[in-house]
């Protein structure tokens, strides 16, 4: 879902129901949809980076540590080959070379796997990060926002209801300045909101990036293996 730019045009739509004896300023239907918009795009980005990530690494364990790659000598083609280890031992002599082999190629093959996890997590970290950075940022932004115009709404209502001329001028100036600082805060919100289009841009061509490096990395994975087969059967 993509947001369109512009939610600050008539951003004091109206005042709208009074909260105790306080009215609340309502925000335009366009700026609400746009936070909308970005929220719904959180949601749904969610599950799909956990499924990109859990197409490379298996371990949950691993993915909680916020990283794809196996750590040393944990990739299962290394787990394997250490556990062929000890059943070589269990092996006459004149098996011992071909257990050798297949530790070898076990071992390969991790190093093999743990560049492309490497090399997938690169290609997919804006998308990751958007979660504590961009997200964070508009969604911590937006709160203020939200304080500022509860505190712009108060000085308002002090205006209204001051029993003296000296009342009126000094939440008169209060209000101003409030009014001042609500529409900053509000462009700067608005500014986050209208970047959704190009982060998502940026999150499709990582995707791109995502399976290319998938696709290389299995063409790899599998010409190892070709190749041993190949050095095998001549053998």
């Amino acid at each position: 879902m993509s947001s369109g730019g512009g939610a600050f045009k008539g951003i004091l739509f109206k005042i709208g129901t009074s909260i105790g004896n306080v009215e609340k300023t309502k925000m335009t239907a366009e700026f609400n949809d746009s936070v909308q918009c970005y929220e719904s795009y959180r949601e749904k980005l969610g599950p799909l980076v956990d499924r990109l990530e859990g197409a490379v690494q298996q371990h949950p364990d691993v993915l909680k540590s916020n990283n794809m790659e196996s750590p040393p000598n944990e990739n299962p083609h290394e787990l394997l080959a250490c556990s062929l280890e000890i059943f070589k031992t269990y092996q006459a002599e004149d098996r011992v070379p071909a257990l050798n082999d297949f530790i070898s190629q076990r071992r390969k093959l991790a190093v093999c796997q743990r560049d492309g996890q490497l090399k997938a997590r690169k290609a997919i970290r804006h998308l990751r990060r958007f979660f504590r950075v961009e997200y964070t940022e508009m969604r911590t932004e937006n709160e203020k926002l939200t304080k500022i115009r509860d505190y712009m709404d108060m000085i308002k209502h002090d205006v209204k209801t001051a029993k003296n001329t000296e009342q009126i001028e000094k939440s008169a100036l209060l209000y101003e300045e409030a009014v001042e600082n609500f529409n900053h805060q509000a462009k700067r919100v608005i500014d986050l909101l209208d970047k959704l289009p190009s982060i998502q841009k940026s999150h499709m061509d990582e995707i791109v990036e995502f399976f290319e490096v998938m696709k290389k990395n299995n063409a790899d994975l599998g010409q190892r293996i070709n190749v041993y087969s190949h050095c095998k059967s001549v053998a």
